[in-house]
Parts: structure tokens; C-alpha cells; sequence
């Protein structure tokens, strides 16, 4: 779950979701990222986090998959 960091000042970043410039940034970071994301406002910050969020779901879905996959057989006796 992606936190947000509190150290952005003095700079201009832009927005990673609409492009805009910001110099008072909301910056998250996640456990499988270096850097952290800036966004320009909360709903930024949600919109991403939302489709961050599904990407996650959707990762650990087909992780499932992969594990219980074609080769993986069960037999009369495991059921």
C-alpha cells in the first residue's frame, strides 16, 4: 500500500497522473518503487492509487494462476 513521504520543498515537480507543475507536491511512495510519485492535488493522488491498487489485484490473480497451473494435477486422493 503506497504511503505518503513528507520531505518535497523548494522544487518544481510535475504531476505524474496530469502533467501539471506543483512546487507543493503530495508525494507517495510503494514498496516496489525507488522514487516516490508526485501529484498535484488528492484527486491525483487517488485516481492513481485506485488504478495502482488494480494493477496489485491483478498481479497477485495471475500469480495464483501461474501456481496452480497446467502442470499441477490433483489426484482422486488430494480432494
Amino acid at each position: 500500500m503506497p504511503f505518503e513521504v513528507k520531505e518535497a520543498k523548494g522544487r518544481v515537480y510535475r504531476c505524474e497522473v496530469c502533467g501539471r507543475l506543483t512546487t507543493n507536491p503530495i508525494l507517495y511512495k510503494t514498496c516496489c518503487m525507488n522514487k516516490p510519485v508526485v501529484f498535484c492535488s488528492q484527486a491525483c493522488a487517488r485516481k492513481w492509487i485506485s488504478a495502482w491498487m488494480r494493477n496489485q489485484e491483478q498481479l497477485m490473480r495471475g500469480r495464483g494462476a501461474r501456481l496452480r497451473g497446467p502442470g499441477t494435477k490433483l489426484r482422486a486422493g488430494m480432494l
